[in-house]
């Protein structure tokens, strides 16, 4: 589900930055990309950096398909990040993606 919600960013981000590949970008270390899980149900994927004015926020209510629910999450452009929460999980994926990538590389 996360693949396929990055995937959705890097269209998304693509439409705004024409020629942006996530691969190049994480790698040049021009983005940083956070993915955030709110309360077990709204995973937001959040990029700044190069070419952002302000951070890009992109979000999914994800909790019915964790659930099993037929239906694919609709991902959907937010304004500002949840301000009130109870559980919050952050990643870094620019990091993730770095060091994983580098030490690939370097084999």
């Amino acid at each position: 589900m996360c693949a396929c919600f990055v995937r959705s960013f890097e269209r998304a981000v693509s439409r705004v930055l024409p020629g942006f590949g996530l691969l190049e970008v994480l790698l040049k270390r021009q983005v940083a990309l956070e993915l955030m899980l709110h309360e077990g149900d709204l995973l937001v994927l959040v990029a700044s950096g190069a070419g952002f004015k302000r951070p890009l926020l992109l979000g999914a209510r994800i909790g019915h398909a964790l659930r099993g629910a037929a239906a694919s999450p609709r991902v959907v452009k937010l304004e500002e990040l949840p301000a009130r929460f109870e559980a919050r999980l952050q990643v870094d994926l620019s990091e993730i993606a770095r060091s994983t990538l580098e030490s690939r590389l370097s084999e």
